[in-house]
């Protein structure tokens, strides 16, 4: 639109020099009408079809109409910069993690309705330990800063952590496929609740915020009868994850388990054991509570591949995991006064978390040491969950899908050829604008736009000439046929000085000197 407007000004402009000739009053109106398009074209009509003339007035008109096209489709050579690219694509069916997968999945035993068995028990315990040590490693979950909210961690970012108080609540969204892209799926979250109070132990007394609450010995003895299964293993730093059950809760499906955490500050003992010393026992102990939510009969995380009513069978196994490094957790079942359960030891140092014991043997627990071990509680299902997506293979979500092949569209700027196009419209345009300025140097320009501007210069051809009020233009050139008139000025006569005045006749001069118009 800017391109035509600037050839439509043209030659408005470029008209006024051309009127300096001797031309026919109808020549005139074609001459006054050629700035457009279509007046260029009725002229060059008149002149070549039906008066078969060729003048210089027919040249100019001609070439201004093939450069006002040339210049109004320019624009089109824009299109020449860009490079229009079909890139085949394929749209693939989603999918989702199939948790029964054979090599690494959720093994289903037939007749579960009526509980388990200890072993299908451990072998899908043993089974998720592999996928939590895959998120532990895979998503950065560090105990310190546990007072610190997560938002969006992992690839792509579903997994977060909430701080509620002395409560900490883990939140994994499982994820959709679709070929090689991961996203965030649909199908509901799994939310994991951990929350854990603490007790100090100081020379084999428990103490619950400062007040003595009993011996580790005597009034633990459950606890204690796993400690010293362990004999000689348990040393400065060892941590111990059990829980405290007759077994039988491990055999149905729960959404809640209660674990206790165990952690050995130091033993005042030359060896560094506590087989030969009960009273020479420090640490803490803490009790924690986690719930899993989202793994209900009416979720639809896992429902793909696993039963619904299965899945609290899944939610149970989540809960019993114990802690877990880069090694592989140990598992075992003691049946020994039917007080324990299952057992997860490791000995590892752990210096700089809630694990150790301050060397002054103090009686309380410290509220961010009980924050910590609610973290580490409630990580475990969310991480397990989040490593058995990296391991486990993928089934589609829809089976009656298949993949899509698409072709995509798109542009491709090719900059070099886009600055060479632009430079050379600008360039043409200039040329044009200044050919036009040189055209007209000599000739008085009248407004361009306004009809009543008009009507006064042609005054005297109109007056003169007569013709009917309501003639058409083509009734006119008949009548005023054989006059031939210029645009030009005459001196006023009776006028003091050079006063000059513009006029359509043929007495006047195509001339503009400088002095006075009226």
């Amino acid at each position: 639109m800017s391109l035509g407007s600037l050839m439509e000004l043209l030659g408005k402009m470029g008209r006024w020099p051309l009127l300096t000739r001797h031309n026919k009053p109808s020549d005139v109106d074609l001459i006054l009408e050629a700035p457009k398009p279509t007046g260029s074209f009725s002229l060059l009509w008149q002149h070549l079809v039906v008066e078969r003339k060729r003048t210089y007035v027919t040249w100019w008109v001609a070439g201004y109409l093939v450069a006002s096209i040339a210049i109004r489709l320019s624009v089109a050579f824009v299109g020449l910069a860009f490079n229009l690219n079909e890139i085949p694509g394929s749209k693939y069916p989603a999918a989702v993690t199939n948790w029964a997968a054979e090599d690494r999945g959720i093994r289903v035993p037939v007749g579960y309705q009526d509980g388990l068995e200890w072993e299908e028990v451990a072998e899908n315990i043993a089974i998720v330990s592999n996928w939590a040590a895959t998120g532990l490693l895979m998503i950065p979950t560090p105990l310190q800063g546990a007072e610190v909210n997560l938002t969006g961690v992992g690839v792509p970012k579903g997994l977060s952590r909430n701080v509620l108080g002395t409560a900490v609540e883990y939140v994994y969204e499982p994820r959709e496929y679709r070929g090689n892209e991961a996203v965030i799926g649909k199908d509901g979250k799994l939310q994991s609740l951990g929350v854990c109070t603490g007790k100090a132990i100081v020379n084999n007394t428990v103490y619950s915020e400062g007040v003595k609450n009993g011996t580790f010995t005597e009034d633990y003895k459950d606890l204690y009868k796993i400690v010293e299964s362990y004999g000689p293993n348990i040393k400065e730093d060892t941590i111990l994850w059990t829980t405290l059950t007759d077994g039988t809760n491990f055999l149905k499906p729960s959404l809640c388990l209660t674990t206790h955490i165990l952690s050995v500050g130091h033993v005042n003992k030359t060896d560094g054991t506590i087989d030969r010393c009960k009273t020479c026992l420090n640490g803490f102990i803490y009790e924690c509570n986690t719930c899993i939510t989202g793994l209900g009969v009416d979720s639809e995380i896992g429902a793909k591949s696993l039963p619904r009513d299965y899945l609290p069978y899944l939610a149970n196994a989540l809960l019993m995991l114990g802690s877990y490094t880069s090694n592989r957790p140990t598992t075992g079942f003691t049946s020994e006064r039917h007080i324990a359960g299952l057992q997860s030891v490791f000995s590892i140092d752990m210096p700089n978390l809630f694990f150790s014991c301050n060397s002054n043997q103090a009686t309380n627990v410290p509220p961010e040491a009980e924050l910590q071990a609610s973290q580490f509680v409630a990580r475990v299902p969310a991480l397990a969950l989040a490593g058995a997506e990296l391991r486990l293979a993928k089934e589609p979500k829809n089976p009656n899908e298949g993949i899509e092949e698409y072709v995509e569209n798109k542009l491709d700027v090719q900059w070099t050829r886009a600055i060479s196009i632009s430079g050379v419209m600008l360039v043409t345009q200039l040329i044009a604008i200044l050919f036009t300025m040189w055209m007209c140097k000599e000739t008085l320009l009248r407004d361009h736009q306004g009809v009543l501007s008009m009507a006064r210069l042609m005054k005297t051809m109109t007056e003169r000439l007569g013709g009917r009020s309501v003639a058409w233009s083509e009734e006119l050139a008949k009548v005023w046929e054989t006059k031939m008139v210029i645009y030009g000025t005459r001196k006023v006569a009776d006028a003091p000085g050079d006063v000059y005045e513009v006029d359509l006749w043929d007495d006047v001069v195509a001339k503009f000197p400088e002095g006075d118009y009226r």
